[in-house]
């Protein structure tokens, strides 16, 4: 339904069609750091706040319960990670445009092959990143 909408306007507004494509299509190319700036400080509160959370997170792979008998609270500690996981995704999409999103599933990718503690996938990941993106150009520099 929402589709459909967004198509809709699309259709009305030829003027802004073309940007609102490249968007959708998403890419960093001829971004200027002045759209970057305003989120910067949302970018850092947000990795600080994962930075701090790591160690809860890791207590949450073993159950609501021994995080319970931990003497954390682990509803606190998902909605503190939900608002984590929101604020760097929505500022990534916001940025990038859908391949932004997109780039959030190399971290799973990445955890099934690598330690299974949050701090664990992250080494991983940060090298599949650049390998995701780079994939649908393989055939062409061989």
């Amino acid at each position: 339904m929402f589709v459909s909408f967004s198509q809709g306007l699309l259709v009305i507004d030829q003027q802004n069609f073309e940007s609102v494509l490249y968007w959708l299509a998403g890419s960093v190319s001829g971004r200027e750091l002045s759209l970057v700036m305003p989120l910067l400080p949302l970018f850092g509160g947000a990795l600080i706040l994962s930075a701090l959370l790591v160690r809860h997170a890791n207590a949450l792979l073993l159950g609501d319960e021994m995080v319970t008998g931990l003497g954390m609270q682990a509803t606190t500690i998902k909605l503190l990670l939900g608002l984590v996981v929101i604020v760097l995704a929505g500022g990534a999409v916001a940025l990038a445009g859908m391949i932004g999103f997109v780039g959030l599933i190399v971290p799973h990718m990445a955890r099934g092959y690598s330690a299974s503690t949050t701090a664990g996938c992250c080494p991983p990941a940060l090298c599949w990143v650049p390998a995701y993106y780079s994939w649908p150009m393989w055939p062409r520099a061989c």
